[in-house]
């Protein structure tokens, strides 16, 4: 004679899970969900109870209501929940479609110089399905991983950080890591760009460096520029070409002050005459013809030919 099977036995259980799963297709729900977070549960089962109690009499419209009250179904979108029941339903095939969002994500955090591990790039291809991340999303999330690697940035960060120690070398000025990579992490967000980062160089460092060319500079001048007819002449009167804006003489031109210390900007004529006065210009060949020149000027005058 066959024993009967107590209540609570595996084929209880069984019997309860397949009732619960045919309760959620009849409401076009998505059984792995419901499992996939604790307070969803919670509430299916209590549904799931009305149901049974009111012999499967509950509308759809009904279920919908519940439904969209939970604080999970309510913190999602329509998306999310799509992106998100794919991953727990078919693993697979989810794992096969995100496969081309994760090397696009790649993609572009090679091109900004951004340092992300695998994870973390699958990651981010996750949320960017789920949340519909836009162009702007994705940089301003990839944005927090560009690092100089031993002092060194890739990709478009290291495009800016290379024109930018070209452009602060050129006038002159000594940028600290830091400042450099403050400039370099917004530039990747788009909150910057290059030239924008230029300009406030100019106005916060360079015209405070030479007060004396401070309407030039805010007006989008470099100094440079503005100092390199001095440079030549310093160049050709010293005779190095390698002199430039961080020679103590062409600074002490480029900062001039006038007698009562107020910043000016020093003639040509006047700055020729500073360098001149420089002791490396006395051995130069322009002092030789200079001085061989006063020399026959004083002969001449003195009736010496």
């Amino acid at each position: 004679m066959a024993r009967s099977k107590p209540a609570g036995t595996r084929d209880d259980n069984v019997k309860a899970k397949a009732d619960g799963r045919q309760i959620a297709q009849k409401y076009a729900m998505s059984w792995a969900i419901i499992n996939a977070d604790p307070g969803m549960k919670a509430w299916f089962d209590g549904f799931a109870a009305k149901y049974v109690a009111a012999n499967g009499n509950i509308s759809q419209e009904q279920f919908n209501l519940e439904l969209e009250q939970q604080e999970w179904w309510k913190k999602h979108s329509a998306t999310f929940i799509k992106d998100y029941q794919q991953s727990l339903e078919d693993p697979v095939g989810y794992e096969q479609s995100l496969a081309s969002d994760i090397e696009n994500m790649r993609a572009v955090a090679q091109s900004m110089g951004a340092q992300v591990d695998d994870s973390v790039i699958r990651e981010m291809a996750v949320n960017a399905r789920r949340f519909g991340w836009n162009q702007q999303q994705t940089q301003n999330a990839l944005a927090m991983h560009v690092q100089a690697v031993e002092g060194d940035f890739k990709g478009a960060a290291g495009g800016v950080q290379d024109e930018l120690m070209k452009w602060a070398k050129a006038n002159g000025l000594t940028l600290s890591p830091q400042l450099v990579e403050s400039y370099i992490s917004k530039a990747a967000t788009g909150e910057t760009n290059i030239d924008e980062i230029k300009s406030d160089i100019r106005k916060t460092y360079m015209a405070g460096s030479y007060p004396g060319w401070q309407d030039k500079i805010n007006a989008g001048f470099d100094i440079a520029d503005l100092a390199a007819p001095y440079v030549q002449s310093a160049q050709s009167l010293l005779e190095d070409s390698n002199v430039g804006l961080d020679d103590p003489v062409v600074k002490r031109i480029m900062q001039a002050t006038d007698a009562n210390g107020q910043p000016r900007v020093m003639p040509l004529y006047e700055a020729e005459k500073l360098l001149r006065s420089d002791p490396r210009w006395q051995t130069t060949d322009n002092a030789y013809q200079t001085y061989a020149g006063v020399a026959h000027h004083v002969l001449r005058t003195w009736g010496f030919e």
